[in-house]
């Protein structure tokens, strides 16, 4: 047989040379792998983005919770109602087709509830229904009674019906914020805007009463 130096057979240091490399590069491509999958999304990761929130029409107001998941309800009042301190109520933009939600005075007592603000997402809450008031003086759209404080945002109230006679009667510290509180809209007897009884008000941004 002829012996061929292309057929050497490699020595040990060759071998282990080889074999060094081919374990580098294993290590490497096991690196990337664990990279690639600590920045994979989990498939069941949920939004919690106020955006993605779908409420139903027939709610007119809800909550989030800090998950961003909503707890929906019929009325303003309900979700006062059931508001607990530091939340923030959101008027419900599917509860209407024309920019109006339509509903009875609504009574916040912040001696129950120390602070609340209500977002009105760039809706009119219109006072047509039954109003609120002390006994015997039931005449008003937002009553706000003393204790804590209320901040309302980023919409407007009107009165529309003959037993309105003050769109807000505030007992709190009451903050407005990009609001517009009209008593010139509707069918209404309102003679005060906006009563202030006891503690400050503040208005913010383009906020207007008339």
């Amino acid at each position: 047989f002829r012996k061929d130096s292309s057929c050497v057979p490699m020595n040990a240091n060759v071998m282990n040379n080889n074999r060094g490399k081919l374990l580098a590069a294993v290590a490497v491509l096991a690196m990337i792998a664990c990279v690639f999958v600590a920045v994979m999304p989990a498939d069941n990761a949920e939004a919690t983005d106020t955006p993605g929130v779908d409420v139903p029409a027939d709610y007119q107001a809800y909550v989030l919770d800090d998950s961003g998941k909503f707890t929906g309800y019929t009325t303003l009042q309900n979700a006062v109602n059931e508001a607990s301190s530091g939340a923030t109520i959101y008027l419900n933009k599917n509860a209407t087709a024309n920019g109006i939600i339509n509903g009875d005075g609504v009574k916040i007592d912040t001696s129950v509830v120390k602070s609340l603000t209500i977002d009105f997402n760039g809706l009119t809450y219109n006072m047509n229904g039954t109003p609120v008031g002390s006994s015997g003086t039931e005449t008003q759209a937002f009553q706000l009674l003393t204790g804590g404080s209320v901040t309302m945002k980023d919409g407007k109230i009107t009165g529309d019906g003959q037993n309105v006679k003050m769109l807000i009667q505030n007992y709190c510290n009451l903050t407005l914020n990009n609001m517009v509180v009209d008593a010139t809209v509707g069918n209404n007897n309102v003679s005060y805007t906006v009563s202030n009884n006891c503690g400050d008000v503040v208005l913010s941004g383009a906020t207007t009463i008339t």
